[in-house]
């Protein structure tokens, strides 16, 4: 079963109004989705642009990113969203990330889910720690 999840959503364009579908990353697991992980580190997963006008800009959707090398899991909220808004949106991805890993792979890593304020200080977060993991200790 996949871990890494993404869905139709149905958006609308705050530009011209318009109302289009585009496909939405909600979970990435960094082992699964290289790609997508890579672009999330470059600020431009979820990126969507409008059918109607061509705009371009943030699909506005939480994010739950998982590295099961590093032993991370990390909650980006949905633009906008108030203090239940979050709660709620880390609670079913993150039931929806256990559920989707096997019972014997499951470790207590899981359940220390770090938050940031949005996807931009995600992305921050992780190329952080991606340079401490390439330089080495003095």
């Amino acid at each position: 079963m996949p871990i890494s999840y993404r869905e139709q959503a149905q958006l609308t364009c705050p530009h011209c109004g318009g109302d289009f579908d585009a496909e939405v990353w909600l979970i990435v697991d960094a082992d699964e989705e290289p790609e997508a992980a890579a672009a999330l580190r470059r600020e431009e997963l979820n990126l969507v642009e409008c059918p109607h006008c061509g705009a371009r800009g943030p699909a506005g959707a939480p994010l739950l990113y998982h590295d099961a090398r590093a032993r991370r899991v990390i909650f980006t909220p949905a633009p906008g969203s108030n203090d239940h808004e979050i709660r709620d949106q880390a609670r079913d991805l993150h039931a929806l990330l256990v559920g989707s890993i096997d019972q014997e792979q499951r470790r207590p890593y899981l359940t220390d889910v770090d938050i940031t304020q949005d996807m931009s200080g995600l992305a921050l977060l992780l190329r952080r720690l991606d340079a401490r993991r390439a330089s080495p200790p003095p």
